[in-house]
C-alpha cells in the first residue's frame, strides 16, 4: 500500500543497536503490554520500537492507534524469549486417568 511505504510500516524499525534480534511485531497496545510483561517477569531485556511514524501517529490519533511495534531481544536470549511468548497447541487427546476436565 502507498501509506505503508509513506509511513514506513512495511518494514521493521531499525533497532539502532548491535546483537539484537527481532522477536515479534505487535499491532495493539494490549498485545504489546502482554509481551513486555512476560519478558520483564523472565528478566529478559528488550527494545520496543514503533514502526515508521508510529509515535507521532499514536500521539495525534490517540493511544490505541498503532502502526506496529517491533520488539527486539538480545541474540543470546532469543530462544528463551521465543519459548516464553509462543503458545503451544492444545492437545485434543483424552484426559489422563484420574484427572478432571474443567
Amino acid at each position: 500500500m502507498f501509506f505503508d511505504k509513506l509511513f514506513g510500516t512495511d518494514r521493521p524499525a531499525p533497532p539502532q543497536t548491535d546483537n539484537v534480534k527481532l522477536l515479534t511485531t505487535v499491532h495493539s497496545p494490549e498485545e504489546r503490554a502482554v509481551i513486555e510483561s512476560v519478558l520483564r517477569s523472565a528478566e529478559i531485556p528488550y527494545l520496543a520500537r514503533e514502526r515508521g511514524a508510529g509515535e507521532v501517529v499514536r500521539i495525534v490519533m490517540g493511544s490505541n492507534a498503532t502502526l506496529g511495534c517491533d520488539i527486539y531481544v538480545d541474540e543470546e536470549k532469543f530462544e528463551e524469549a521465543i519459548e516464553l511468548i509462543s503458545f503451544e497447541e492444545i492437545d485434543d487427546e483424552e484426559p489422563e486417568e484420574g484427572s478432571e476436565e474443567l
